[in-house]
């Protein structure tokens, strides 16, 4: 069956998804096949992928923005190999202008002849307008490939019998992130995404490059934030994204990194993969390297990128680390909360006394992402009820929030082992430790910031200062008993 492959830029996805039910109406009827990155399974190593997509394709769209022509993922790689193709094998490829850009200077692109008639963008037509055009255009491709012998329409994948020998090469990229994405579902985050994107662009880089630190309690959803940069960006990064928890055996990781990222055969000494990983995450640019819950920085050191590379590294802690760039996250506002709540629940209340309770339970679960996960799981699967579950986490928070539920980020799925307070977080915040036994004393209770203050000797504004810690805190009103110390 003749394929076609859609080359985008992800911020572009709207556009990609009314062009592909444009081109699924002669997909359901089995005149064509349609590829898009979308396709790719967790899990599976996509820069294979691709490249197999854009060997076997047929027809190739290019939707043409100003993200697609400053990606250096979409031109280093895709751009070349499509180009290749049509000067040797008469690939049909078609620009499609999405909206206002540059491009005319493009010397590659300004030869081709795209779509819409004239070149003229697409987002300045009304919505029937675009429709019409989209569907002219699948109507083109259609025409294109019933003029393809059907001796020639098999993917060059299905023709090829003897399998080829693996290529295992350090320069091979990968994606290696062990967790989904939130995507649209994320809540209340944009804003700390864009933020750690532009200090990794352009923001002050540290002694060993630009670094990005996303930091704060756990719950907070630093390492489901750390996941949806990885894949909001991963094309960006064309020698690949690859995830390390810092707080485990990192040599044990890296050696089945090289394997899963084709560097070295698995056959290889245990030795040699681990040099070969090691030699390729500190020398290598254009990548993304992800240190997940890092308790100290000297536990990384022997893994930092050496003076002459200058991959983007970011880091999951609960604590400031020295060399990394802080992008600090707070906890959700109330609206954000009850989003968030709601979505996770995946019922809403249906009722004006349901509403009431899902807004008493977000306030009660005062904005902290992991405890809004896990009580929205409790809803999902056991269904109480919006006021029953209210008055079980007022009675009893363990028995609401327990721990066999979980969130994406399996290691958080625990919200009291999560809440733990160390003994060197209490030695750097001594406050801290006094605001527990006021809690504890005053048990469920609850206490205004202002009488704390005034019981603690200490000024309001040392209660609510920028230590998130702090803030979740005062309005949780958690006893004493639930943390370790």
């Amino acid at each position: 069956m003749p394929k076609v492959f859609i080359s985008y830029s992800h911020k572009n996805e709207d556009w990609k998804n009314r062009l592909q039910t444009q081109l699924a109406v002669l997909e359901h009827q089995g005149l064509l096949s349609v590829w898009e990155d979308r396709q790719i399974l967790v899990g599976e190593d996509w820069f294979p992928q691709i490249k197999q997509a854009i060997d076997s394709a047929h027809v190739a769209i290019l939707l043409i923005s100003a993200d697609f022509l400053t990606s250096k993922f979409i031109l280093g790689t895709e751009i070349p190999a499509l180009l290749t193709r049509r000067k040797q094998e008469g690939l049909r490829v078609i620009p499609l202008i999405l909206t206002p850009c540059a491009w005319q200077t493009v010397d590659w692109l300004s030869s081709i002849q795209g779509r819409p008639k004239d070149n003229q963008p697409l987002s300045g037509f009304d919505e029937h307008h675009r429709e019409d055009c989209l569907s002219k255009l699948a109507l083109e491709i259609h025409a294109l490939l019933s003029k393809i012998p059907p001796s020639t329409q098999a993917d060059a994948t299905v023709s090829t019998i003897t399998p080829t020998k693996p290529n295992y090469d350090p320069c091979n990229p990968a994606f290696l992130v062990p967790f989904r994405a939130k995507g649209k579902f994320m809540v209340g985050r944009a804003q700390a995404l864009d933020r750690v994107r532009q200090q990794l662009l352009a923001g002050k880089p540290t002694s060993i490059g630009q670094t990005a630190l996303f930091q704060g309690i756990g719950g907070l959803g630093k390492t489901q934030l750390a996941v949806e940069y990885a894949y909001q960006y991963q094309a960006d990064y064309p020698n690949g994204v690859y995830w390390i928890t810092a707080d485990e055996n990192i040599d044990a990781q890296l050696t089945e990194i090289a394997v899963k990222a084709g560097w070295i055969s698995p056959e290889s000494e245990h030795a040699t993969k681990l040099a070969v990983a090691r030699h390729r995450i500190k020398s290598y640019s254009d990548c993304l390297i992800i240190f997940d819950n890092l308790e100290s920085a000297d536990a990384i050191q022997d893994y930092l990128p050496t003076s002459t590379a200058s991959p983007h590294i970011l880091v999951t802690s609960r604590r400031e680390q020295a060399d990394f760039t802080d992008v600090k996250l707070d906890l959700l506002d109330n609206e954000q909360s009850y989003l968030m709540l709601v979505q996770e629940a995946g019922t809403p209340p249906c009722n004006e006394a349901e509403t009431t309770a899902a807004s008493e339970i977000a306030g009660i679960l005062s904005g902290l992402p992991l405890a809004l996960e896990l009580a929205g799981a409790y809803l999902a699967r056991r269904r109480i009820g919006w006021c029953a579950y209210r008055d079980l986490l007022q009675a009893d928070l363990k028995q609401a929030l327990p721990k066999q539920l979980s969130s994406l980020t399996k290691h958080e799925a625990d919200l009291f082992k999560t809440l733990r307070i160390s003994e060197q977080e209490i030695s750097e915040e001594p406050l801290l430790l006094q605001v527990l036994d006021l809690l504890t004393w005053s048990g469920s209770s609850p206490m205004s910031v202002r009488l704390m203050a005034y019981l603690l000797d200490v000024q309001p504004i040392q209660l609510t200062g920028s230590n998130s810690q702090f803030k979740f805190l005062l309005k949780f009103n958690f006893p004493k008993s639930i943390f370790t110390a």
